[in-house]
């Protein structure tokens, strides 16, 4: 059998082609027609001069498309890369991981040297400001009408995130959100707030908690906000402070000006972080408690999964971060309490693909991209999208979701939120107040410095 897209294969398909026309690619005995000998020569050249199909992917040089992932890229998008070199002969998709949560200063560095060795980068809204990227021309718009299409369907809170009049600039392709949960019927048995709407409502629960005259007997079973150690309630209990209070800002209600934390409000809110500290010595010892969710609470150390899907799951009354699975056990989903009269919000953050501008292959680059807007992850698909489902969650937990979206605050307070993340310089000094090793107005001008130092570096 004779290879493909050798000299003698494609003069065999030429006689195989005139033979379909009765005709023959010799001379015969008394002469051959002069227009059908051109008519073969013509075939011919063809057949020498242009490679067929089997000979075009034989001789199709390797490629590679270098693009940027983030730690769950091996775990969530090995079918998409595999299918999508499947669709490729010879094209390799390199994946380039990267575990800097803080990816900023990374990129603007390495985009403004003009590197191409990477097609794609990956950035979230948490660590990676997309208007300064955008503005330093370091994001190529994206100019694709299925891709358009795709982010044109998502949450307004994302497509607005990502596009500029009618240019897209990054491609969403997860979403997750910042809320909590709350079990109502424990906290209608302890007497507390079960739909706090204002941090007002959820502090007091807390120090109603923690003052109760019963406090030392149901903290043996039971837990505020699922957890026994009393700093790390303080810290999550400061952390939604600290969301609320940025939203409030961040939608007017502190007043016109730059973010600061020498207001009225925030000053409210230390000295009340500062009586909810006294309560330390009322903590329940760790080696006292007694089993929680139907099992030893030491299995949490070692198994959480374990220590969560236990016979007995309705002992935390609040969570910090609320996960669709616990609605299976009568929870529900709280969104962050407003204050200074701001709504409740659920704060949303998104993991998106950018373009490089200095990249060698954009068109190919783009394809990829049109193929993971096309073949989303389902869980993140329910989550970007209004009309996105998902089996691997309880179908309460697809209506939660979305039921939340009226509530979600997306890049709003993102800018500072990204800063709150990278550190937690304000629980570190805001401590330093509460341990009387500074004053609190020493307290609030350090928090304000740092912040603008953390600013200025997303410049």
């Amino acid at each position: 059998m004779l290879k493909s897209g050798t000299k003698q294969y494609r003069r065999d398909i030429c006689e195989f082609l005139c033979s379909l026309l009765l005709l023959q690619p010799r001379t015969t005995k008394g002469g051959f027609p002069m227009r059908m000998q051109r008519l073969c020569a013509l075939l011919l050249s063809l057949a020498l001069l242009l490679p067929f199909a089997g000979g075009l992917a034989e001789g199709t040089p390797a490629q590679t498309l270098t693009v940027s992932f983030g730690v769950t890229a091996d775990a969530l998008y090995q079918d998409q890369i595999a299918a999508f070199e499947r669709l490729h002969p010879g094209l390799t998709v390199q994946v380039v991981t990267n575990n800097d949560t803080n990816t900023h200063q990374t990129y603007v560095d390495s985009l403004s040297s003009g590197n191409s060795e990477i097609d794609i980068y990956w950035g979230w809204s948490g660590g990676t400001d997309l208007d300064a990227l955008i503005g330093k021309g370091l994001a190529a718009p994206i100019n694709d009408a299925e891709i358009a299409r795709r982010v044109a369907a998502m949450y307004p809170q994302f497509s607005d995130y990502v596009t500029r009049g009618d240019t897209i600039y990054a491609l969403p392709i997860e979403s997750w959100r910042y809320w909590s949960a709350v079990n109502p019927t424990l906290a209608r048995k302890f007497g507390l707030n079960d739909r706090p709407d204002s941090l007002e409502g959820y502090l007091n629960n807390a120090m109603a908690w923690y003052t109760s005259y019963d406090y030392p007997q149901h903290a043996q079973h039971y837990s505020f906000n699922g957890d026994k150690d009393f700093e790390a309630v303080r810290q999550q209990i400061f952390t939604i402070m600290l969301r609320s209070y940025t939203h409030a800002w961040c939608t007017g209600r502190m007043g016109e000006g730059a973010y600061t934390f020498d207001t009225p409000e925030f000053r409210a809110l230390a000295n009340w972080l500062k009586d909810f500290s006294a309560l330390k010595s009322r903590e329940i010892p760790a080696d006292s408690t007694h089993a929680i969710y139907g099992i030893d609470h030491a299995v949490y150390l070692t198994d959480p999964s374990e220590y969560y899907m236990a016979s007995e799951t309705q002992q935390v009354i609040f969570r910090d971060i609320g996960d669709p699975y616990f609605l299976r056990y009568g929870e529900e989903l709280l969104p962050d309490p407003g204050m200074a009269g701001a709504e409740p919000a659920v704060h949303g953050r998104i993991v998106f693909m950018l373009l490089n501008p200095n990249s060698k292959q954009q068109e190919l680059a783009i394809e990829f991209l049109r193929y993971l807007a096309e073949h989303p992850v389902a869980e993140y698909g329910l989550l970007l999208y209004p009309d996105g489902t998902d089996d691997c969650y309880p179908a309460a937990a697809a209506e939660a979701y979305h039921a939340s979206a009226s509530a979600l605050c997306g890049a709003a307070c993102e800018r500072y939120n990204r800063i709150f993340l990278w550190d937690m310089f304000p629980y570190e000094i805001i401590c330093s107040y509460l341990d009387d090793s500074i004053t609190l107005d020493d307290a609030l001008s350090f928090m304000d410095e740092n912040l603008s130092k953390s600013l200025a570096r997303l410049q």
